[in-house]
Formats: C-alpha cells, structure tokens, sequence
C-alpha cells in the first residue's frame, strides 16, 4: 500500500472530523462574500461573535482534554488542557469586561491594550505601545508568533515525522506524545494559507478593518476550533490510540 492510499484511509476513518473543520473553515471566512463591510467589521470587533467562538472552543478543548487526562494519567493531556484553558481566559481578558473590574495598576502599565491578560503585554505582543508592529528578533516571545510555531510543530512537523521515521516513532512512544492525525492537522496550513490571500488580496483598504481586524479573529477561532475537534478525536477514538504512534499505524 503506497503512501498515498494510506492518508486516504485516514482520511476515510475521520471523515466526519473533516468535514466539521471544512464546514467551519467555509462558514467563517464566507462572511467576506455574503456580508457587507460594516457587519463584518462588527463581528471581529471585541466580545463580539468570532473572539466568543475562539474562547468558547478553547474552553471545550480545555475541559475534554481534562477528561482525558483523568481517563489516561497522560501528562500531556494536562498540559494540552492547561494550555487551552489559558487560551480561553486570555481570549476574553479573564471575564474584565463582563465582570466589570479594572486593570492593577502594574499590569496595566505595561499591558498595549491596558487589560487584564498576558498576550497583550508589550513584551508578548505584536505591536509596542506606540501601535508600531515589531520586527527581527523582539518577536520572538510574541505569543501569536509562539502559537503558529507550536502548531507547526506539534500539528503538522509532528504527525509526519511520526509516519515516515521509526526513530522518531520510537522516541515518541517512549514518551507516549499524542499524536494528532495529520489528514485534521493539516486545516492549521489551509487555514493560515486563506488568511494570507484574504488579508493580502481580498480586503479592502480602511480604517474599519484596520481597527477591528477581523480576519486576524476568524483565523484565531478557525484554530481554536480544529484543537477542539482534535480533543474530541482523542477522546472519541481513545480505545485505539496508541500514545506515540501515528494513527494510520493502527487503523
């Protein structure tokens, strides 16, 4: 059986996995064609729809990975969990503007956005206090930065890695890495690579967009969403996964 067939199967076996990430990927982004500019616009602003969505998704993920961690005693689950519940507080700045409470003093002095939350201060951020964007090497803590690396590597690097080496598979199993299925991960690069076109050829130049930046929050929930149907493919498909080995190996 060629390499080809083998992802074909995978993909077979996930079928309803991909298409949850395929149907979100077209809804999300078909709000460029179907609505006009203002509503989009209105939809990426703050504790609107889409930053909503990406915090209720991480929530979600937290909360099955959490399961899973008390399931299978597996180390990485916990991590995954923790992880994805920070994403979730900081995605709405820890409840501030819903609860009402106001920034210490000593986080707000050095918050870009003077909120309750880590990614936003300038030292994790994208942009300095000044609003100018960074570049070269005072990028490298930013979290935004941070997150695209993470899931090049555990989502993409990772699973192939897995598939086509035995040293690798081997170092994995000995560590009992979960080993996301490469035919869901790859949504992380066809969601990356539509933001790219939409935010260097589609849309139109102005203030508005500028200033809500709603591209960047249907990308950040597209993510959000795809480690959501992640935890529930581990969860679901617990029985057969072999921590370490990469599921084509086992179907």
């Amino acid at each position: 059986m060629n390499f080809i067939k083998v992802y074909l199967k995978e993909a077979r076996f996930l079928k309803w996995y991909i298409a949850a990430s395929l149907t979100i990927i077209i809804l999300s982004y078909s709000v460029y064609a179907l609505l006009e500019v203002d509503h989009v616009a209105t939809l990426g602003s703050e504790d609107q729809l889409f930053e909503w969505l990406t915090a209720i998704s991480f929530l979600i993920g937290s909360i099955v990975f959490a399961f899973l961690f008390l399931k299978r005693r597996n180390l990485f689950y916990f991590l995954f969990a923790a992880l994805f519940f920070l994403g979730f507080g900081e995605e709405i700045s820890w409840g501030q503007r819903v609860i009402g409470f106001k920034t210490p003093v000593a986080i707000q002095s050095h918050n870009v956005q003077k909120e309750f939350n880590l990614h936003n201060i300038e030292l994790l951020n994208r942009e300095n206090k000044e609003g100018e964007k960074k570049t070269g090497l005072s990028r490298l803590l930013e979290v935004n930065l941070l997150f695209k690396f993470f899931t090049i590597i555990v989502a993409v690097i990772l699973p192939l890695a897995v598939f086509h080496s035995r040293r690798v598979a081997a170092f994995t199993t000995a560590l009992k890495v979960p080993v996301p299925p490469i035919t869901i991960t790859l949504f992380f690069v066809v969601n990356w690579l539509i933001f790219k076109i939409i935010l260097e050829y589609y849309l139109p130049s102005g203030e508005i967009f500028q200033y809500y930046d709603t591209d960047t929050e249907i990308f950040e929930f597209v993510s959000a969403f795809i480690i959501l149907v992640l935890s529930f493919y581990f969860y679901n498909k617990r029985q057969i996964i072999v921590p370490g080995k990469d599921l084509k190996q086992v179907i």
